[in-house]
């Protein structure tokens, strides 16, 4: 984002619904469905997490902003904890960014080459391999977008995140009719309540990953004591509703058998409720919305990464700006980390799941830190503030292990380039 340009209320709104509308809720159902009815409670406790997460930011927002002090996450616990542990929040914070970048790719283009392969005429030019290229085609062009032409950026975000909103819109309504309560009591295909319902929340959690991107963009926000706040508590609250809603649709249009087997269940619920016509309408609108996610997190990853590097006054280097002032280094490291996601997913057949889990703990860890840091201010919502605690550490504690040992060894990575510029001082 430029430095010079000041988000508005709405861009603030389209940039949190930007970010957390897009492969949320485009792959996670296709993870959460087999869960049955746990799953949509896991969407639920993920929302009043989602939600409180959202409001302890808007406070923490307001907080920062009459004391005149720098807004993020990093900078929260900066302030808080001191420097080395806000290096630590920011680098986390914007590794996990560029780990859901890479799932919101992932999403673009399966829903690109589903509407492809819609018309045989056309998809005989494009076999399954070249998703890949594709992937890295869409990111290098938001890359030069917003590097060349950051204003535009913005207003592309805002206009595709209208287009995605009315998607998911579109869905809920059509799919009212069907709604019976048997089919959302459907058993789920593993054992255990309790961890069926964690283990669905865990991954309807990463849905809400960009709840804090009023907040990140806060040092370039008009008025931000009242924008922050309000765009954070409005994006949030509009996100969690589409959420839920769609997955129950989901739920009530789509056969069992087909729940489980479906990799593109809003997809597949949109030809059910609209037919071939509304599936090619639904898939194209799809696209765009995942485009906007994908725009969405370009701006963010690329702040994210020169805000901490303003921060912890690093190398002039690290935070170089294009000519229009938009973040040049930060977009262009932000990108090649996310490409090497996508080799791993489309070369070495990483799980889906697990980048997805990854970025899910990576989120957590910052936002732990972030609301830690709140209790150390006066004037906050002692309950709220519980509430968003509790979620964080109990979702924290049904992480894979995997992502763990991932965390510990990106800290340590962090750790290394955090002690060496030091000393370069």
């Amino acid at each position: 984002m430029s430095q010079n340009q000041k988000c508005s209320l709405l861009n603030s709104i389209a940039l949190v619904i930007g970010t957390m509308v897009g492969a949320g809720i485009l792959l996670i159902p296709r993870i959460i469905l087999p869960y049955g009815k746990y799953g949509l409670i896991g969407w639920i406790i993920a929302s009043i997490c989602g939600v409180s997460l959202a409001y302890s930011f808007a406070q923490m927002s307001v907080i920062k902003a009459k004391q005149g002090k720098s807004q993020g996450l990093s900078a929260y616990s900066q302030q808080a904890f001191g420097n080395t542990v806000g290096f630590y929040v920011g680098w986390i914070h914007w590794i996990g960014l560029c780990f859901g970048f890479s799932s919101v790719t992932l999403a673009f283009t399966d829903y690109l080459y589903a509407l492809i392969y819609a018309f045989p005429s056309i998809s005989s030019f494009f076999p399954i391999y070249t998703k890949a290229y594709c992937a890295i085609g869409i990111i290098i062009a938001m890359a030069l977008l917003n590097i060349f032409f950051t204003s535009a950026g913005l207003s592309v975000l805002s206009y595709l995140t209208g287009i995605k909103v009315t998607l998911f819109i579109i869905v809920i309504i059509a799919s009212i009719t069907r709604f019976e309560m048997s089919k959302i009591l459907i058993d789920s295909q593993t054992s255990g309540v309790v961890s069926n319902i964690f283990a669905a929340a865990q991954f309807a959690l990463l849905a809400f990953a960009g709840v804090e991107g009023a907040v990140v963009a806060g040092n370039n926000t008009e008025n931000p004591e009242r924008t922050i706040p309000l765009a954070t508590m409005i994006g949030t609250a509009i996100a969690a509703s589409l959420f839920c809603l769609t997955h129950l649709g989901i739920m009530v249009t789509l056969p069992v058998e087909q729940q489980l087997t479906s990799t593109a269940p809003v997809a597949d619920t949109a030809k059910i409720l609209l037919g071939e016509y509304g599936l090619m309408t639904i898939s194209f609108m799809a696209v765009l919305g995942t485009l906007g996610s994908i725009n969405a997190l370009m701006i963010l990853t690329a702040t994210v990464f020169k805000n901490l590097m303003d921060e912890h006054n690093m190398s002039k280097i690290l935070r170089t700006t294009s000519s229009a002032g938009f973040p040049l280094f930060g977009c262009m490291l932000s990108s090649l980390i996310v490409i090497k996601l996508l080799y791993a997913r489309y070369v070495l057949k990483i799980d889906l799941s697990t980048i997805m889990s990854t970025a899910t703990f990576l989120f957590l860890f910052s936002y732990f830190y972030t609301i830690t840091a709140l209790y150390k201010e006066k004037n906050y919502n002692f309950t709220i503030w519980c509430i968003a605690m509790a979620g964080i550490a109990t979702l924290m504690l049904g992480c894979e292990p995997i992502c763990v040992s991932i965390t510990v060894l990106l800290l340590f990575i962090g750790h290394l380039i955090y002690t060496i510029c030091q000393q370069s001082e």
